[in-house]
């Protein structure tokens, strides 16, 4: 980053920044009561595995806590990036969208449930998890870390770590009670319609909690307009963005008078004709230029579900312990995948490839996690060992139909080799954390983990490719301080590397890349070594009880990256691409944050951001995907008693150039744009247990066609003008 840049970065910083993440949390007086919201400060505990007001954790950090989440009714836990500093989104649609932090993500960012994983290495590398397995309505606070986070939790964590953290009845007193919640979401992009409730309770040192959801959208439209080379002169369907899903989870714990304490909780998710959204290939095509090809990319359905049992004691007060905490689980994910790929005119008039796949996946993953925690003195230790194995079964079939590439009837070429083998990834890792404090307000974070991680392929089906079986091991560290120079104002600078292991699909993926542009072929390469980074971060907080702020540069590399790179053969007329370990990438960047309350109940707040990103070892190649500049302004008006609050913000994220040329049916240029949204949200009554509240919003209000900046590559606009309402009243 130029100096003139950073000098007008530093200058605005009282004019820009960070809107959500750093104004005062909203937080449930009790985890029954899913809508009183009383004035708290916020907890994390992602970041150091102790709970702790944010404004002393030496670590990035972003916080939705359970208020913002029910005002907003968002479509999923990663919804709301959109406008958080250092973070995005990737995908559309109500359930497919995922976390981006910092430029990264997919499997570099990594997705947990109440600390442990949630993520598999049988997704694409470029998209991740979808955090729509952990019910929004089950969520009571997220919790994002910006920055490497795999001395705690291991692979992936390169880009950073989101950690759903869900709720969980409160239990371990005397007496008996039962409180719960009902909701309706509806949205008019797509017609979605939703309904969830949950009900919790205690009878002494035995509590439970059971909830569920059911949701459907259709797909949505997206307005008419011009973005970058492409004009619509109509609204227009983003089809295979609707979905239809539900999900179900209860919770058994019991406590023993000694503090001691069991729980065991199930889940399930189940979801039905999502996809990742295209449009109409024949209204992106330019005049002059070769059509655009058809790219479908469709889960017709997926079950998931999860049981996990754990054990916790915050009082051994033993020699080498004095918390411990154990957890256990299983989990299924079984899901089809189709691929429709149609390109047109690649020998001329009247010729055509076309490609339908069919994908089978069964994922089955056993894992645990045990940590301990000891107090010396000043002193925290923390430490431990966790352990997952992913065991994947995949059948595959596909066609492909070559037309006009030769006289008489189209070429039929079927194929039912799997594209990726069955295969298993083993990870096993363990970790030690010390926190030391030198003075009240002065501490230095040090941890370092090693991971041993081994992935093997089975006999498969249809499939002659040798067997693999790979392990690597890594090494990673961490090392953290924060010095207070006065009770409102925190410095914090933190050095720290972190891994990721390549999963079963770089490993030994083989097949066509319908998401690419133009579509490709990728052969596996079971030789791949893990991706490592390091990354620097330098912080200020400052915080009083009219204004909070935050301040952030970083500087993040990564080794031995795992690109895509052309081999130079073809296959059926497509370019053959294998992945390989041949990156140095460099992301970095600065974050700025501010809010403050202005006078009574309105308040004000800015947000900014800077990503700088350059491959190293091939300055020329461009490897931007997301915004370079990105600003949002909200003003914020909240009634003094909370009866009601209205907020209008916009955000702008800038265009991007760095992307390689003639990829695109947008142009060389990712048009930057600006997005209006006004919410608000009334409470009806307020008596006693029975509380219901309106929530609504008007989404994209100046009817703008525009695409989040990662969607734009492969065109995926987002929807126009829409109202979402949500109600919900507890009981």
């Amino acid at each position: 980053m130029n100096r003139t840049l950073f000098g007008t970065v530093v200058r605005g910083f009282v004019a820009l920044s960070a809107a959500w993440s750093f104004r005062p949390a909203f937080l449930p007086a009790q985890d029954l009561d899913t809508t009183k919201a009383v004035q708290l400060v916020p907890v994390t505990v992602t970041a150091t595995r102790e709970a702790r007001d944010p404004f002393g954790v030496p670590a990035p950090v972003t916080i939705l806590d359970s208020t913002k989440i029910l005002e907003r009714s968002p479509n999923n836990a990663a919804d709301p990036f959109r406008d958080l500093p250092g973070l995005d989104i990737n995908g559309t649609g109500p359930n497919q969208t995922r976390p981006t932090i910092r430029g990264q993500r997919g499997q570099r960012v990594l997705l947990l449930e109440d600390g442990i994983r949630v993520a598999n290495s049988r997704r694409q590398s470029d998209f991740g998890e979808i955090p729509s397995l952990v019910d929004g309505a089950d969520v009571k606070q997220v919790e994002v870390v910006r920055g490497p986070m795999s001395v705690l939790y291991g692979s992936d964590a390169i880009g950073g770590a989101v950690n759903l953290i869900t709720r969980s009845p409160t239990y371990g007193m005397p007496g008996t009670s039962a409180r719960g919640a009902v909701g309706y979401t509806y949205g008019s992009a797509g017609d979605l319609s939703k309904v969830f409730g949950n009900l919790a309770g205690r009878s002494g040192g035995l509590g439970f909690m059971a909830g569920g959801s059911y949701r459907d959208a259709g797909n949505y439209t997206v307005p008419p307009g011009s973005f970058g080379n492409i004009t619509l002169n109509d609204k227009t369907y983003l089809y295979d963005s609707k979905v239809r899903d539900w999900s179900v989870n209860g919770y058994l714990g019991y406590r023993l008078s000694s503090g001691h304490g069991f729980f065991a909780k199930y889940e399930t998710y189940g979801a039905d004709h999502a996809g990742f959204g295209y449009v109409d290939p024949t209204l992106l095509s330019q005049p002059g230029q070769p059509p655009q090809p058809l790219i479908q990319i469709l889960y017709p359905d997926q079950r998931y579900w999860k049981t996990s049992v754990g054990y916790n004691s915050p009082r051994l007060n033993g020699l080498i312990l004095d918390r411990i905490d154990v957890t256990t689980y299983y989990s299924s994910n079984k899901r089809h995948l189709t691929n429709n790929i149609g390109i047109p005119e690649p020998a001329g008039p009247g010729s055509s490839i076309t490609i339908n796949s069919w994908n089978f996946t069964d994922v089955g993953t056993v894992g645990f996690r045990a940590e301990a925690k000891k107090v010396l003195g000043r002193h925290l230790l923390t430490y431990g060992v966790d352990y997952f194995r992913d065991h994947s079964n995949n059948t595959d079939s596909s066609l492909t139909t070559l037309t006009g590439f030769a006289p008489g009837p189209p070429i039929l070429i079927p194929d039912s080799a799997p594209s990726v083998p069955n295969a298993s990834l083993r990870s096993i890792g363990v970790f030690a954390q010390g926190e030391i404090r030198f003075l009240e307000r002065a501490s230095v974070i040090l941890g370092a983990r090693y991971q041993n991680v081994n992935r093997q392929t089975r006999d498969t089906p249809n499939l002659s490719a040798p067997l693999v079986d790979n392990t690597q091991g890594t090494v990673v560290g961490t090392a953290n301080a924060i010095f207070g120079i006065t009770s409102s104002l925190n410095l914090i600078g933190a050095l720290g590397r972190g891994f990721r292991s390549p999963n079963l699909v770089e490993s030994f993926f083989s097949g066509p890349v319908p998401e690419a542009n133009p579509p490709a072929i990728q052969i596996a390469n079971p030789a791949l070594k893990p991706e490592t980074n390091l990354e620097f971060d330098l912080g200020a907080r400052y915080r009083t009880s009219r204004v909070s702020a935050e301040a952030w540069y970083f500087n993040n590399t990564i080794h031995d990256g795992i690109r895509t790179g052309a081999t130079g053969d073809t296959v059926s007329g497509l370019p053959v691409f294998q992945n390989q370990n041949v990156a140095q990438l460099r992301y970095q960047g600065v974050e700025l944050g501010v809010e403050g309350q202005v006078v009574g109940g309105f308040s004000a707040g800015a947000s900014y951001t800077y990503l700088s990103s350059k491959d190293v070892l091939k300055p020329n190649d461009p490897i931007g995907d997301t915004y370079p500049h990105k600003v949002g302004v909200t003003a914020t008006y909240r009634h003094p008693n909370g009866r009601f609050w209205a907020e209008y913000g916009f955000r702008f994220n800038a265009k991007q150039t760095n992307i390689p040329p003639g990829t695109n049916p947008i142009g060389n240029v990712l048009p930057g744009f600006t997005v209006h949204n006004l919410q608000g949200g009334v409470r009806l009554y307020d008596r006693g247990r029975f509380r219901p509240e309106l929530n609504v919003a008007i989404l994209n209000l100046a009817d703008a066609l525009y695409a989040e900046t990662a969607n734009q590559s492969f065109f995926r606009p987002e929807p126009r003008r829409q109202v979402r309402v949500g109600v919900v009243t507890t009981f």
